[in-house]
């Protein structure tokens, strides 16, 4: 896997090489134990829209703290660490940049 730093005016941001890389985000602490209140955002761009694609990830698996953007063929969906999760409502186009985000607050999404 092959991720780079890429400077970006005054901050940095991640270089992907689109087909098999991504940020470890680790299994402790309030980011990744899905902590609120806190908003999470994303930008993407799909190559396809068909199956189950993770986008961005805290999630190991059912039952655990955590949580997950994931695209079920073009529709956008998230499931918070207490269970509640959304689909969105505009479908989602390959070949095209997204961006997207939650804010959650003490009493959920």
């Amino acid at each position: 896997m092959r991720m780079a730093w890429q400077p970006s005016g005054e901050a940095y941001a991640l270089s992907f090489n689109k087909t098999d890389t991504y940020v470890d985000l680790g299994s402790t602490g309030p980011f990744c134990n899905g902590g609120v209140p806190a908003t999470y955002s994303v930008w993407f761009n799909p190559t396809t829209v068909s199956g189950v694609q993770t986008i961005f990830s805290t999630w190991n698996s059912p039952g655990v703290n955590g949580w997950i953007f994931y695209l079920n063929g073009s529709t956008l969906n998230f499931i918070g660490h207490s269970g509640g999760g959304i689909a969105f409502p505009t479908a989602v186009t390959a070949g095209q940049w997204h961006h997207t985000g939650v804010t959650i607050a003490s009493d959920g999404l």
